[in-house]
């Protein structure tokens, strides 16, 4: 009863450990119990003693070897349990040392890699910065060649102009004195040029085609068809001459049957472009183009271009004029609102009248700009790098600057409250006059 009270017992102890190295200890243990307890109760049998005393000493006996042998188990158990401790031990010291040293050897590549980059950098910035600097002298000297050289072209060009302004100011002396004695005549003759301007009268201002062919020689007469634009892009040499009138949609072209051919003219939105398909074209001669519309509001001209306004115009939205790399523009008489001219490159801008409410002048690398007969609310101007802009008339209110040997000259300009004043016609090839 006893025994089977034992195995109960190490089935239990089994069912709690789980391990398998006591159950057969127990099991083993459990079998020497019961040899022993057979063999007891047969001394027993024969010696006359109880069977009771004999069980009790072989039960103890049992219970110390299962002890033992639990001992033994649970020490073999912690031994493994330490190997395996021991071997993850050795095993992440051996990662954590692999580890090491293949960040080292990555730092050690990446640390190379920089500073042969670092050093191709500079060597490369080096070279670029040596390269640039020979460029900008070499484009520096070219610029004060060309610089020189414009300015004086400039320079005899003004002194002929100013020879030219003074013999045009004795005529109209005379011929103001002339038109005293006819005023009922000529203030009719002028309300009815004022009219037409406001008409956009097409043939306002311009030459005949036989004043033309006088004036172009011997070149060719060709109309081209164009499309509506408020704007004006002119390069190449090319002169445009510009009439504002109710009309546009052709152009007439005079020059060499090469240069015709090699003309473009085109309108992208509200600009029209001039200027020739060949980059090299403008050697060849020069070219003529007489164009007109009703509105104009912006006016760019480059590259040797120049631009003419014959007669009168008349300007609602402000018009913005920039001229650049050696081109001209040229004015007669400008009424409206706001003037804005930008002139770079040895670029030159002239007006003889501008009844206007606000002009703003900009001119820089050389440029020439002269404004005469200004009457306006606001003047503002400014010069710089060697350029040179001189006003005469009358406004409000001026505003100047001067800067890098730039000169703003208003010697001749009066600023004062003053109304609007309309501008005087002058009979000369700028300003209006009958066809």
């Amino acid at each position: 009863m006893k025994r089977n009270v034992f195995f109960i017992w190490c089935k239990n102890l089994i069912r709690r450990n789980g391990s398998w190295l006591p159950a057969v200890l127990v099991s083993l243990a459990s079998m020497a119990v019961g040899a022993s307890a057979v063999k007891a109760m047969s001394s027993n049998a024969d010696s006359g003693f109880e069977v009771g005393i004999s069980y009790t000493d072989s039960d103890t006996h049992s219970s110390n070897s299962y002890d033992d042998a639990e001992r033994k188990a649970r020490k073999t158990e912690r031994r493994a349990e330490k190997v395996r401790r021991d071997a993850e031990k050795k095993a992440r010291e051996a990662e954590r040392k692999a580890t090491k040293a293949r960040i080292e050897a990555e730092r050690k590549a990446t640390k190379a890699r920089v500073e042969a980059e670092r050093k191709a950098t500079k060597a490369r910035v080096e070279a670029e910065r040596k390269a640039t600097k020979a460029r900008v002298e070499a484009e520096r000297r070219a610029t004060k060649a060309r610089v020189e050289a414009e300015r004086r072209a400039n320079k005899a060009r003004v002194e002929a102009e100013r020879r030219a302004d003074k013999a045009r100011v004795e005529a109209e002396r005379r011929a103001d004195k002339a038109r005293i004695e006819t005023e009922r005549r000529a203030t009719k003759a002028r309300i009815e040029a004022e009219r037409n301007v406001e008409r956009g009268w097409a043939g306002y201002g311009l030459r005949s085609v036989d004043d033309d062919r006088d004036n172009y020689g011997n070149k060719e007469e060709k109309n081209v068809r164009i499309g509506k634009f408020k704007g004006v892009n002119v390069s190449s040499a090319i002169e445009v001459v510009f009439t504002q009138g109710p009309f546009t949609g052709e152009a007439v072209v005079f020059g060499t049957p090469e240069l015709m051919n090699a003309l473009n003219l085109n309108t992208d939105g509200d600009v029209l472009t001039v200027s020739y398909a060949e980059c090299n074209i403008s050697s060849a001669g020069n070219l003529v183009v007489k164009i007109s519309a009703p509105v104009l509001n912006s006016l760019y001209v480059s590259t040797a271009a120049s631009f003419i306004v014959r007669g009168a115009l008349k300007i609602k939205e402000p018009l913005n004029v920039t001229a650049t790399s050696a081109s001209s523009v040229n004015f007669g008489w400008v009424t409206g609102g706001e003037l804005n001219i930008a002139a770079s490159g040895a670029a030159s801008v002239y007006a003889l009248t501008l009844d206007l409410e606000r002009v703003e002048v900009s001119a820089t690398s050389a440029s020439d700009v002269k404004l005469k007969g200004i009457s306006a609310a606001s003047v503002k101007a400014s010069a710089k790098s060697a350029s040179e802009v001189v006003l005469s008339g009358r406004c409000h209110h001026a505003e100047v600057k001067e800067g890098s040997e730039g000169s703003v000259k208003t010697r001749g300009l009066i600023i004062e409250d003053m109304p609007p004043r309309k501008a005087k016609e002058k009979e000369d090839e700028y300003m209006l006059r009958r066809p």
